[in-house]
């Protein structure tokens, strides 16, 4: 039996930390210095683990049925099953732990800031734990190796289509963006540590072989009433409340650099400064001496938060790395002031006004030696008098930072090919 359990511990563990390095490389770790996005992150690589941690269980319970003639003659023979998943959530619990380790590591590298909700971590184990107990129970009442095989496919569909609460119980992050101006709630997070801790109770009550009627009783009927009680309170608090798991604070873009131009992200993602910051401030003087008047500041928008009237909106949100290359941090200029458009979902500017501000983008990079402009934005540049050209940046951007949208206007000699 110690080598059977020795073999398991030395194939599991392996892939229990593939999947999660799949969960913290994807998408090029773009949740490094935001602590936040970081917790995040590695409670969310339950998402794959959690899956084959019940695999695991229902296949240590599997490969032991054969053994059972010989342990249910030892004094603890119906904790037997249990224990395998113990062993199996204990597997995951370590690969939980050295990808919270690398992924703190990889946060501390970086600049980093923000909220840290370290209390989120608690959802990681108990996930583990519910996900264990599952395989080792369907394993008892369904030895067969398709078990093993299905457990994880059945736990993995069931965090993703699963009607609630099974998803909020079973997914916990990652979220694909910047968490910078939230923070989880704490209340949320204690409805689905209730539930799943209830879950487990009963689980490992089902692990509890049925013909086994003694010396168990006690033990039963606590592991019922805890599942119950835990178990239903957290399962309707969890139904009674939305199912967001974050809350909005009062974090600012106050993290800034840069001159004549300002940016200012918040300390979330102030790691992005450094990389964008030479750029924009080109960009920014180029726009400058086609005839832009740019504003003094650009700030990135968070959640219940939009820059003063006098301060440019960064044109993309900070929801993963922010671009380095010209006409991408052009882009990034083109809203300089935080119009009421831009945060109202039914607003759809014309086609026009995003036509106008892609030549605005091309003239800022024009002179770019490796810019790429073509069609007649090209011809318009090289054919136009500078001065003409001059004035209608000017009255472009001055539309811009009016919020006059309605005034962004293509030149004449290019309207002719828009869409009536």
């Amino acid at each position: 039996m110690s080598r059977l359990l020795r073999t398991d511990v030395a194939w599991a563990l392996l892939p229990l930390l593939v999947a999660s390095a799949l969960v913290l490389q994807n998408g090029g770790w773009p949740w490094r210095g935001d602590w936040n996005w970081t917790i995040d992150t590695i409670a969310g690589s339950t998402v794959l683990t959690g899956p084959l941690v019940g695999g695991l269980a229902a296949w240590m319970v599997v490969r032991a049925a054969a053994l059972r003639p010989l342990t249910d003659t030892t004094p603890r023979r119906a904790w037997v099953v249990v224990r395998q998943a113990g062993l199996a959530a204990g597997l995951g619990l370590v690969a939980y732990a050295l990808t919270a380790l690398v992924a703190v590591a990889i946060t501390l590298a970086v600049p980093h800031g923000g909220d840290a909700g370290w209390a989120a971590l608690v959802i990681g184990p108990l996930v583990l734990a519910a996900c264990a107990m599952t395989g080792a129970a369907l394993a008892l009442h369904l030895p067969h190796p398709l078990t093993a095989l299905a457990v994880p496919v059945g736990l993995f569909l069931l965090g993703d289509l699963a009607p609630r609460p099974g998803p909020e119980l079973l997914r916990h992050g990652p979220v694909t963006g910047s968490l910078a101006g939230l923070r989880f709630d704490l209340a949320v997070i204690a409805w689905h540590s209730l539930a799943l801790a209830g879950l487990t109770a009963l689980l490992t009550l089902a692990a509890l072989p049925s013909r086994d009627t003694s010396p168990l009783p006690r033990a039963r009927a606590a592991l019922l009433v805890a599942g119950l009680l835990t178990g239903g309170t957290g399962t309707i608090l969890t139904m009674s409340s939305p199912p967001e798991r974050f809350v909005i604070t009062a974090e600012r873009p106050d993290v800034c650099a840069g001159t004549p131009v300002q940016v200012c992200l918040p300390a979330a993602q102030q790691r992005q400064l450094d990389r964008i910051l030479p750029g924009v401030q080109q960009v920014a003087a180029r726009l400058t001496a086609a005839g832009a008047a740019l504003p003094d500041r650009f700030e990135a928008a968070l959640p219940g938060y939009r820059p003063p009237p006098e301060v440019g909106l960064l044109a993309r949100g900070i929801s993963d790395d922010l671009p380095t290359d010209p006409s991408a941090l052009a882009a990034l200029l083109m809203r300089p002031s935080p119009c009421p458009d831009y945060f109202d979902p039914t607003a759809r500017p014309g086609d026009e006004y995003a036509f106008a501000t892609e030549l605005l983008i091309a003239v800022a990079v024009a002179t770019e030696p490796d810019a790429v402009i073509t069609g007649p934005e090209r011809a318009w540049l090289q054919q136009t008098d500078p001065a003409e050209r001059r004035s209608w940046v000017a009255r472009t951007y001055s539309a811009l930072r009016a919020c006059d949208l309605e005034a962004v206007r293509l030149p004449d000699s290019l309207r002719a090919g828009l869409p009536e």
